[in-house]
């Protein structure tokens, strides 16, 4: 719902998203408003969690107004899991930097087969909500977990208790005695962004063999602008003149690489400049976290050069090879390929969510005309 006139009236509540909550408990939702002047100002931001599609993951959405909210954006990136059991992630926290940008924190287990450790982890926005970076470990140790199923381990929580809004702010964190099972730990977590815009995630972990608190400052290179901003070198964007078409396309499942070899078709009018610049906006697989060999620009985006110069005249076409690495990558087998091909968040929506079996890879591209 949204507050106004300074508190004296209450708007209806909005639907942002339908979810399925996380079992055990994923973490309360969480949420931030942008002050700074970025392109953005005003914006709100949500980081919840949702178990709908098999695992507990990391949901980012935003409006500008309260009341329409932008579909879900599931922002933690692991492989689909082989099982129902996870990897889990859990505890969100969310805020914005006097430049605009969105960070994102929260506990996360894909580095444990059974679900159970975690570490925290950090991803980022600089074009408001539309996309995040690769996400990244703040924490150099997982919090592990030894003891039987069941059984309930003690250590310290924290909180953060905002200050009188007379221009100043208290931060405060606050040690007591919290005792939880595997399933339970992890609600004492929070994040604060510093004047000098670096965010300070705080966490618990025992890798000394006591659970102690943690922070760690995280600076994010760049600052928030839109997405026109972030094109407007690029040239004329011509993504609906062009035929993308796979010709060839190879995995080799030892090293987790898939090569593809892909035909850039003009079905233009007229011919276009060449080389056209291809920005690889997403890119999910559900066997490994894909990540494209070759030059990235600030939004994580993998950029294709394709062809040398010249022109590419109408119904001709100009090739370009790439080879994608597939991280904590594993393949599914058996019944596993075909009824877990349409429970990741990330392939919802997309041309390929309706296929039966393996989603290896899946990209949404934009191709641009350079300038001259």
């Amino acid at each position: 719902m949204t507050v106004t006139e300074g508190g004296r009236a209450i708007r209806q509540p909005h639907h942002v998203a339908k979810t399925t909550p996380c079992t055990p408990f994923g973490g309360p939702p969480e949420i931030a408003v942008d002050h700074s002047d970025s392109p953005f100002h005003g914006r709100v931001y949500l980081a919840f969690t949702d178990h709908t599609y098999g695992r507990c993951q990391i949901m980012l959405s935003w409006s500008d107004d309260g009341e329409e909210w932008a579909s879900p954006l599931p922002v933690d990136d692991p492989r689909i899991p082989l099982d129902s059991a996870g990897p889990n992630a859990f505890m969100p926290d969310i805020a914005v930097n006097r430049d605009g940008v969105v960070g994102i924190t929260w506990l996360d287990r894909r580095e444990d087969p059974l679900n159970q450790e975690f570490r925290q982890r950090f991803t980022a926005s600089l074009d408001g909500g539309e996309s995040v970076l690769p996400s990244v470990a703040v924490s150099e140790a997982a919090h592990t977990y030894a003891r039987a199923e069941g059984e309930r381990e003690g250590y310290a929580g924290l909180g953060a208790v905002p200050g009188p809004s007379d221009g100043s702010r208290w931060i405060a964190i606050i040690t007591g005695g919290a005792h939880r099972t595997y399933e339970e730990v992890g609600d004492y977590v929070g994040m604060m962004v510093a004047a000098d815009g670096r965010f300070h995630p705080v966490w618990v972990d025992n890798r000394t063999g006591v659970a102690q608190l943690y922070t760690a400052p995280v600076e994010v290179a760049g600052t928030a602008r839109t997405r026109a901003e972030w094109n407007a070198d690029l040239g004329r964007n011509v993504t609906d003149s062009v035929a993308v078409l796979v010709n060839t396309s190879t995995f080799d499942a030892a090293s987790c690489t898939f090569d593809v070899s892909v035909d850039l078709l003009n079905r233009w009018s007229e011919p276009l400049d060449l080389p056209l610049t291809v920005k690889v906006e997403q890119m999910f697989s559900q066997i490994g976290v894909p990540r494209s060999q070759g030059p990235i620009d600030g939004l994580g985006r993998p950029e294709w050069i394709v062809g040398e110069g010249g022109v590419l005249p109408r119904d001709s076409y100009v090739t370009y090879e790439t080879r994608i690495v597939l991280d904590e990558c594993a393949t599914l087998e058996g019944k596993a390929a075909v009824y877990r091909h349409d429970i990741d968040a990330r392939m919802s929506g997309t041309p390929v969510a309706g296929y039966v079996g393996q989603k290896i890879l899946a990209m949404r591209v934009s191709i641009f005309e350079r300038k001259p």
